[in-house]
């Protein structure tokens, strides 16, 4: 079933609630009863960048892939545009957030969470020990015995697929509480799909296949050591989680429709996603995908 794009319009923050994690503008509200991250979408020249439907599209197509993934929907405030994010911790504060760099820096001792990026010390591997013990996302089934590991080498194939470039160590976590600490959903994957780009580099990609390729080859994670592919960094991780995750994971990339990935693009307003916009992210999709599964298989 085609996702529907419904936008709310909501007033602001609940009770003063700004959020002070990040560098972009946002603050929490709560929406029948649930707790919500609203983050505006950035503007370049007086015009809105796509950081809502980037992240909007990038919700479902981890939806695809049975990534865990926190749950969003675009809203507007005083007519600005953005995205609410749903808090992946309940409200009675039975649970606590522990952010992916405290939990490096327990188990390195070396690790500098305030070093800007790249980090020499944060590495798929350093994530793989910080991840010790921590189990898959509550709810998580499509594998049994799957570890919190297994699940976030899931995280980084989807980060490739969809040219994620912002899975820094503030951008995933544990969910602690109840005598039990398992991953979070993934979040917060705005800076993805080629958002940023402009409608006039987009028409010269989709004109010239050769350039369209070497846009797609230049996806670096500008936060792990040494500013790696992604599709290196998700190599690497799945080379880590156990054969049943590696095998999952690409099994299901394998598996997505086109005719899905079509009907989840083509459900943002053309207003927000062109027509030319949503060609290249659909090639950027077919793209990756195939240089995801093609990897796998040497």
């Amino acid at each position: 079933m085609q996702p529907k794009w419904e936008s709310m319009t909501i007033e602001g923050p609940s009770d003063g609630m700004d959020e002070p994690l990040g560098t972009k503008e946002k603050f929490w509200l709560v929406e029948e009863s649930d707790l919500w991250l609203f983050k505006f979408a950035r503007q370049r020249g007086g015009e809105t960048r796509g950081e809502d439907w980037a992240e909007w599209v990038s919700f479902h197509l981890a939806r695809l892939l049975a990534v865990p993934c926190a749950q969003v929907r675009p809203a507007t405030v005083g007519g600005r545009r953005g995205i609410m994010s749903r808090n992946v911790i309940e409200r009675d504060k039975s649970q606590r957030l522990e952010i992916g760099n405290s939990l490096l820096s327990q188990s390195d001792r070396h690790y500098d969470p305030t070093r800007r990026r790249p980090n020499e010390r944060y590495t798929v591997e350093a994530v793989r020990r910080a991840l010790d013990g921590v189990d898959a996302p509550a709810g998580f089934g499509a594998v049994a015995g799957m570890s919190g590991f297994d699940v976030w080498a899931g995280y980084l194939l989807f980060d490739a697929w969809v040219a994620g470039r912002d899975r820094h160590d503030e951008n995933w976590a544990v969910i602690a509480g109840r005598g039990h600490r398992m991953l979070s959903p993934s979040f917060d994957h705005g800076n993805a799909l080629g958002f940023q780009e402009t409608e006039e580099k987009r028409a010269a990609c989709l004109a010239d296949s050769a350039l369209f390729d070497r846009w797609v080859q230049k996806g670096r994670s500008h936060h792990f050591a040494g500013k790696p592919l992604l599709v290196d960094v998700a190599r690497d991780a799945l080379e880590l989680a156990a054969p049943n995750a590696r095998d999952f994971w690409l099994a299901q990339l394998s598996a997505v429709d086109p005719s899905a990935v079509r009907e989840i693009l083509t459900a943002v307003p053309t207003g927000l996603m062109s027509a030319a916009c949503a060609s290249f992210t659909e090639g950027l999709l077919d793209t990756t995908r195939r240089r995801i599964l093609d990897d796998s298989s040497r």
